[in-house]
């Protein structure tokens, strides 16, 4: 199996710590189908992430995984607004007002 030089392993690095995470799946999936055996533990290793991401990259884009652009994480994901997490918040702190 052939490997990158040093110098375009590190900006392939740099490259992939700026995508999101899906991107970063998608990046790592296709870079890997590039190598025959050991190609994903290889991404796995430049790009400092699991095998197990790299694996998940490549069944997206076989699955056709690039054709979903509207979100990056699943809906509901992320902090809750205060107002849902305490619904009742106003009623205690305005009671006298």
């Amino acid at each position: 199996m052939n490997k990158y030089k040093t110098d375009v392993e590190e900006k392939m690095k740099l490259f992939y710590d700026n995508l999101s995470e899906k991107d970063k799946r998608y990046y790592a999936g296709v870079e890997a189908a590039k190598f025959g055996q050991g190609g994903i533990q290889y991404l796995a290793d430049i790009l400092g992430c699991s095998r197990q991401t790299v694996s998940k990259g490549i069944k997206d884009l076989e699955n056709k995984g690039l054709l979903e652009k509207d979100r990056v994480r699943s809906i509901g994901g992320g902090r809750k607004s205060k107002e849902e997490k305490y619904p009742n918040i106003d009623a205690i702190f305005f009671k006298g007002y």
